[in-house]
């Protein structure tokens, strides 16, 4: 039942404007999708300050040309890391909290999956990877393949579960405890090698990664019981596991094929310059990754009782996650002339990118938040061919302007492809929100 008088699960016909507005801080401090973005905020904000600090660590000990060359092989992989869990954590997300008593097939689905996926995946980017990439990118896949596909969708599976469960602070613990690691490596090499190849990298990471997959697990085991290994739940539910992957892989790919054609083009600097901008877009963009995490189970909630209910809570969510976007594109234009400061003279240039992407933030507000939205009231297939309308939109770009124009080509690529995207999930949410209030109405009378 929609409990009344709770702003994050009431319709909005429900409530007036002049009650929505009045004492907003009060409403703020009681509201427990606000109290659940803080956790989540509060974690991302710890993960921020170690991804960034490993991040300005990695810049200098790797250099340009370094940096760029494990860019290039990180963003080929994110093209093929969705489907490194045939969809098993949004398929634990919708069923568990639907069900709790599914808890321990659907844990063992998400270890199978990761598995069984893994074998078949990493294998064929590791093919793949001399025809797509530059030499010095393919030679470190397999170790950016293990870290990123296997063993961090493990570690994401983790994070999902205790986000199903809405325990949000071991939700944050666990998705800044790699970067933590990551931050205290970066140092060390650093102080003890001054300056390190990309596959002196990868491989560390990988490890680390190993170490905290393996740790993750006990921990869900311990908090939940043990996973049910079944196979046929992984063939059986493949089909519906894809669709969020096709979901993810769009995603990652329109973030990430700028990166991938640059390393193809072989122009290395070039993508260290440009992915250094980028990383820093990801970086202040995690306050509304952040409202994403905490609103995504309430919509799966909200949709069993009302759809229009759970459609009013996105656009409420919107709202402040556009503020944020706003915000954070702001920052990162102007805070870009530190950038040479923080990684060195060599990335002067990342100052210039950084700015050219500064609208970016908002754009993913918006097809962030109506995205999830959309997903939760399990609209995910209208997702989907947005994702993949826009994929085959920055493949195209990117195709005709990275050759001739370098990364001013990709910058323009990613704002077209990222505003496209805001367009269409915001349009779909609202259609689907009409045709839901009408059905409300024509219910009651």
């Amino acid at each position: 039942m929609v409990q009344p008088g709770n702003p994050d699960s009431e319709p909005p016909q429900a409530q007036s404007f002049s009650k929505y507005m009045r004492n907003p801080l009060k409403r703020f401090k009681e509201s427990h999708l606000a109290k659940d973005t803080s956790w989540v905020m509060a974690g991302q904000g710890m993960r921020f300050i170690l991804q960034a600090g490993y991040f300005v660590l990695l810049a200098r000990v790797l250099g340009a040309e370094q940096f760029g060359v494990f860019a290039g092989a990180s963003a080929f992989v994110a093209l093929a890391t969705p489907f490194s869990s045939l969809g098993a954590h949004m398929l634990f997300m919708r069923y568990v909290k639907a069900d709790p008593r599914q808890f321990s097939r659907y844990w063992g689905n998400i270890l199978l999956s990761a598995v069984a996926a893994n074998v078949v995946l990493v294998t064929a980017l590791w093919a793949a990877a001399a025809h797509f990439l530059s030499p010095a990118s393919a030679a470190v896949i397999i170790p950016v393949a293990l870290a990123n596909c296997l063993l961090g969708q493990l570690i994401q599976g983790v994070v999902v579960v205790f986000q199903t469960y809405l325990m949000m602070r071991i939700m944050a613990l666990w998705s800044s405890m790699l970067n933590a690691l990551r931050f205290i490596a970066a140092a060390v090499m650093m102080m003890l090698l001054h300056h390190a190849t990309a596959n002196q990298w990868a491989w560390v990471s990988a490890l680390l990664a190993l170490v905290v997959s393996i740790f993750a697990i006990a921990a869900v085991i311990e908090q939940f019981g043990r996973p049910k290994l079944e196979p046929r739940l992984l063939i059986t539910s493949v089909g519906e596991g894809l669709l969020y992957s096709m979901s993810g892989s769009s995603a990652s790919a329109y973030n990430d094929l700028d990166k991938t054609l640059l390393s193809h083009y072989r122009m290395n600097v070039a993508n260290g310059l440009y992915t250094a901008a980028y990383r820093i877009i990801d970086v202040v963009t995690i306050p509304v990754s952040s409202l994403e995490s905490a609103s995504l189970p309430r919509f799966f909630e909200m949709t069993k009782e009302n759809v229009s209910a759970a459609v009013g809570l996105a656009w409420r969510v919107l709202g402040r996650a556009t503020i944020f976007g706003a915000g954070a594109g702001l920052i990162a234009f102007l805070c870009a002339p530190l950038i040479p400061i923080l990684l060195g003279h060599a990335f002067a240039q990342s100052a210039l990118i950084l700015r050219w992407l500064s609208l970016i933030p908002v754009f993913r507000a918006v097809h962030q938040i109506t995205g999830a939205a959309l997903t939760g009231t399990g609209h995910q297939s209208y997702r989907t061919c947005a994702q993949i309308a826009v994929t085959l939109l920055n493949l195209g770009l990117n195709l005709i302007w990275i050759p001739a124009y370098g990364w001013h080509g990709a910058a323009w690529a990613s704002l077209i492809t990222d505003a496209t995207l805001g367009a269409l999930c915001w349009s779909t949410l609202a259609w689907i929100g009409h045709h839901a209030n009408k059905h409300s109405c024509g219910s009651i009378t």
